[in-house]
């Protein structure tokens, strides 16, 4: 199997998901991104349904972001980052910052 990379797309930087077909985690890898506020982490966000599900918080350092997904996220429609609070609330309170489509089928 080949592994695929998903591009996010919105406000500034680059951030990316790579991941192989038929087995679960990913890897976001990301540059550029703004500087985020004391106690502020990006929070990446599964999306099925229009249902968003945490899939893990990460802090930003020099805008630049690494975080390793557990999810299978194969069968997901849509990511999504948003900017939260460092407690990485159970559901957004901001709007996505950076969405990426995985699986619209």
């Amino acid at each position: 199997l080949s592994q695929r990379i998903v591009h996010f797309h919105g406000g500034n930087g680059t951030l990316e998901m790579a991941y192989t077909p038929g087995e679960p985690g990913a890897v976001l890898f990301g540059y550029g991104l703004p500087q985020l506020e004391a106690g502020q982490v990006y929070e990446i966000w599964t999306i099925t349904n229009n249902r968003p599900v945490s899939a893990a918080c990460a802090p930003s350092a020099g805008g630049k972001l690494t975080a390793s997904l557990g999810a299978d996220v194969e069968k997901v429609e849509l990511m999504a980052v948003t900017v939260e609070d460092a407690s990485c609330p159970s559901a957004p309170t901001s709007a996505p910052i950076l969405t990426a489509p995985v699986n619209l089928a």
